[in-house]
């Protein structure tokens, strides 16, 4: 949600500037932090996995 963040957007402005709704808005953002904590996640796995590969 970039376009919300740079105009500093609330999520209902957000929804009338893109045309959906609401909750269409809020499943977008709580999305996008779900995959950004993944992410993270996924590289905090990786970088243990190979810290066990390389030790043993």
């Amino acid at each position: 949600m970039s376009v919300r963040k740079k105009e500093g957007l609330t999520i209902a402005q957000t929804a009338v500037r893109f045309c959906v709704g609401i909750a269409s808005v809020t499943r977008w953002v709580k999305w996008a932090q779900a995959k950004a904590i993944r992410k993270q996640q996924n590289h905090t796995v990786a970088q243990r996995f190979k810290i066990n590969l390389s030790s043993g």
